[in-house]
């Protein structure tokens, strides 16, 4: 994942922002359970918002427990449910394909892709819904990136799978469509920002990026900026929709302006 749906600190409560912290850490202690050592590595914001919004949704009650960090010689606490251990899994399963992507266009192999590709099957096994949409969503982009196709919300609705099932984890339940549009609401935003924020990066290497005809358009961020809103809009009609609580402040905060910031990066670097 991306690592663009993050809190905006500057307008959250110091309880919600601890809260987030306890489910961050405690995403961390799953991915480490899970995956050993190099789990940890493939961590992000992305996967504790969809954390957040699960435990809250199905009322889970989380168990606060107390460890050591594995990165700081600190003690602490974290947050343990099944669906931090859920969401461990699917953080697995896109860092191994977007690893696989990486190591395509670099020539490079990590070791935390060797790492998961020896647990690629295991993945494939428990969570062959997930699995497949994933897969078949990283081809269907591959092809058309291969006829460097300069169509952004197309490109942006083929990526929004990655995020549609993964948003659900019990197929057919009473919340499972509104969490699959709130998934590819969010893919799709995902998708075009980061294509925005490599736009310049991707030029100079001569890589593919669907925004590159664009960008010579005529108020070209006003129409990157309206691509993004209707996403987001999206996604906070869904959110709306939900019959939340415990967690909505936070999740409010991510949806409303949180994942607006790197957009407000890029636009003042420009």
């Amino acid at each position: 994942m991306f690592g663009y749906l993050v809190l905006n600190r500057k307008d959250i409560t110091k309880a919600d922002s601890e809260r987030y912290r306890l489910d961050y850490c405690g995403l961390c202690r799953a991915l480490r359970s899970e995956y050993g050592r190099l789990g940890s590595v493939v961590l992000s914001y992305d996967m504790t918002l969809l954390n957040l919004l699960l435990d809250d949704l199905y009322n889970e009650r989380p168990e606060e427990r107390k460890g050591h960090c594995h990165s700081r010689p600190v003690s602490l606490r974290y947050i343990h449910s099944r669906f931090s251990t859920y969401c461990a899994h699917m953080q697995a399963l896109l860092s191994l394909f977007s690893l696989k992507d990486r190591a395509k266009d670099d020539g490079k192999r990590s070791l935390v892709l060797s790492a998961l590709e020896k647990r690629e099957e295991d993945i494939r096994s428990r969570f062959p819904r997930q699995y497949e949409s994933v897969r078949l969503c990283i081809e269907r982009l591959d092809e058309k990136e291969a006829e460097n196709c300069q169509d952004p919300l197309l490109m942006s609705q083929i990526a929004a799978d990655l995020l549609a099932e993964i948003f659900v984890p019990f197929e057919g339940d009473l919340f499972s469509e509104d969490l699959s549009l709130l998934g590819r609401s969010i893919g799709r935003y995902v998708y075009l920002l980061d294509a925005y924020d490599d736009l310049e990066k991707d030029r100079k290497k001569n890589r593919y990026n669907p925004f590159l005809e664009m960008e010579n358009d005529v108020d070209f961020r006003g129409k990157v900026r309206e691509l993004l809103q209707d996403s987001a809009t999206q996604a906070a009609l869904v959110l709306e929709k939900l019959p939340l609580d415990e967690n909505l402040n936070i999740l409010r905060n991510i949806i409303y302006s949180g994942m607006w910031t790197g957009f407000e990066r890029k636009e003042s670097s420009n």
